[in-house]
C-alpha cells in the first residue's frame, strides 16, 4: 500500500512540475525595462493563450544577466526563439498575463 501511494505521489509530483512550465517558438517583438524596479518584460510576435501579454524576468533572477542578454540579442537580430516559461508565476507588476521566463533557446 505505502509503495502504490509513492508511485502515485512521484507520478503527481512529475506531472505539477510539468504543467507548470510552457514552451513557445517564435520572435521577440517588444521590449521593456524598468528603473523604478527590477523587471523587464518581453512581447512575442505570435503569444500563446496562456502568456497573451508576454513574458517577465527579475534581475534577482538566478541567470539574469545571461538571459537578458540573450532576449535582448534575439530582439536585435528578430532572431527565432523557443521560449519556456512558468504559467504559475504572473508577473507581479501588472494584471495582464505575462508568464516568468525560465528558459530561452535561439532556434
Amino acid at each position: 500500500m505505502k509503495l502504490k501511494l509513492f508511485a502515485l505521489a512521484t507520478i503527481f509530483s512529475a506531472h505539477h512540475v510539468m504543467a507548470a512550465t510552457i514552451t513557445s517558438s517564435t520572435t521577440i517583438s517588444y521590449m521593456a525595462s524598468y528603473t523604478s524596479n527590477e523587471w523587464v518584460i518581453f512581447k512575442v510576435a505570435n503569444p500563446i493563450t496562456e502568456c497573451i501579454d508576454g513574458y517577465w524576468l527579475a534581475k534577482s533572477d538566478v541567470g539574469f544577466q545571461s538571459n537578458f542578454s540573450m532576449v535582448l540579442a534575439a530582439y536585435a537580430a528578430k532572431t527565432p526563439v523557443t521560449v519556456d516559461a512558468y504559467i504559475d508565476k504572473p508577473w507581479p507588476g501588472s494584471a495582464a498575463k505575462f508568464c516568468k521566463l525560465n528558459s530561452l533557446e535561439f532556434k
